[in-house]
């Protein structure tokens, strides 16, 4: 009996703080890596707080029946699936560990710098933004899978940071990167449309 009130007692004591703080800061902005903006968050910039509300899901409905809207993986200019692979493969390694990016190396038969400038990956990461983005504000009928796209975004996202050599958080894993929440722009302009953080 005195383990039964035990076990409830660790059951629902409350999660520690510091904890939940590092998890709540650990965000990657959708557009972050690519340093680039698109037509949608253009077209969305260019909004008014009055019509935001209304306007916006009309431009990602516009946005997703575009050949820029991405349905799968298959349809991107660069193949993101082998590193993908090295990534679930590797999910356990320190992400700055030198053995994924020589295995990423081999899987693209090149460096990593000349990968994350190469405009096919460049042009993939900022198409799955902006369905993913679109996604948010208009949620479509149409199945596709987000998980998967938000992985790709995710994986395609590292690549660029091996390649440009960003200092990776310490100590965090290939998993750590590509679990980790996705934000979404914020477009901040008095006289535009702020899109709020996921």
């Amino acid at each position: 009996m005195p383990q039964d009130y035990m076990f409830r007692f660790m059951s629902v004591r409350p999660a520690d703080t510091a904890r939940q703080l590092d998890r709540a800061s650990a965000k990657l902005d959708l557009y972050a890596a690519s340093g680039k903006t698109s037509p949608l968050i253009g077209a969305l910039e260019k909004l008014s707080p009055s019509e935001a509300a209304a306007v916006s899901a009309r431009i990602a409905e516009e946005f997703r029946s575009s050949d820029r809207y991405v349905r799968s993986i298959d349809a991107l200019a660069f193949d993101l699936k082998p590193a993908i692979a090295v990534s679930e493969a590797q999910a356990g390694t320190t992400a700055s560990d030198p053995a994924i990016r020589q295995a990423l190396e081999a899987e693209y038969g090149t460096t990593l710098d000349r990968v994350a400038k190469d405009p096919k990956l460049q042009d993939s990461l900022l198409r799955l933004a902006d369905t993913l983005l679109a996604e948010t504000l208009a949620p479509g009928s149409e199945r596709i899978n987000l998980d998967r796209l938000s992985l790709a975004h995710k994986v395609c996202t590292y690549l660029v940071e091996l390649g440009t050599e960003v200092t990776l958080p310490v100590g965090a894993t290939v998993a750590d990167l590509v679990r980790i929440s996705v934000s979404r722009p914020q477009i901040v302009s008095s006289s535009r449309l702020r899109v709020r953080g996921a």
